[in-house]
């Protein structure tokens, strides 16, 4: 079983990703537990960029334009995206986890939102900043998160038609959000009644 989280900057997805592994006691894979895993496989320097999420840069993704083709930049990533998933059951925060792992049977994809607002109040609180601050920090990271995922799944990051389920995150709460993704994982049959 695998669950991915696609989201916004300040819409929870971290928090909400973690109570959810936790609720049903799965792995739970960030950055920095990808990074440990990378270095288990023996490949953390070869995903270095794609672990980091680090986007293309605007040379690489103008020649992808020009030739309507991407280089085969998501080959190494993917494929250690898969071996984690046929190693383990997990859920997975970022990192184009919908497109890698998108032909499992056992995949839950999920992609959190929310309004600017609230988005930017989360960050002050989170991360301690100014108004001006959170709202400048949520712009970048989504814009890169934007381009990274872009470059590395070659589709639109945040289109609906893109994930399973798609939640406004601010609006709903940390706890609502996991009990409406165990909801929906219970209706297409990913879990059994009884979690």
């Amino acid at each position: 079983m695998v669950i991915t989280i696609a989201r916004e900057s300040g819409s929870g997805g971290h928090e909400i990703g973690q109570l959810l592994a936790k609720r049903l006691n799965l792995k739970f894979y960030d950055k920095d537990r990808l990074i440990n895993k990378a270095k288990e496989y023996h490949c953390e320097e070869e995903l270095d960029a794609f672990l980091n999420e680090i986007p293309a840069s605007d040379l690489l993704h103008s020649i992808a334009d020009q030739t309507d083709e991407l280089p085969d930049a998501s080959k190494a990533p993917f494929a250690f995206l898969r071996r984690l998933a046929r190693d383990e059951s997990f859920v997975l925060v970022g990192r184009c986890g919908n497109v890698a792992l998108r032909d499992r049977k056992d995949i839950t994809s999920v992609f959190l939102h929310g309004n600017l607002e609230s988005r930017i109040q989360r960050l002050m609180v989170t991360e301690r900043k100014s108004r001006r601050a959170a709202r400048l920090s949520l712009e970048e990271t989504d814009a890169n998160r934007r381009r990274f995922h872009e470059y590395y799944g070659n589709e639109e990051w945040g289109f609906s038609g893109n994930y399973q389920l798609t939640l406004d995150s601010n609006l709903l709460g940390t706890e609502a959000c996991v009990d409406l993704i165990c909801d929906f994982m219970k209706k297409t049959g990913q879990l059994p009644e009884t979690e």
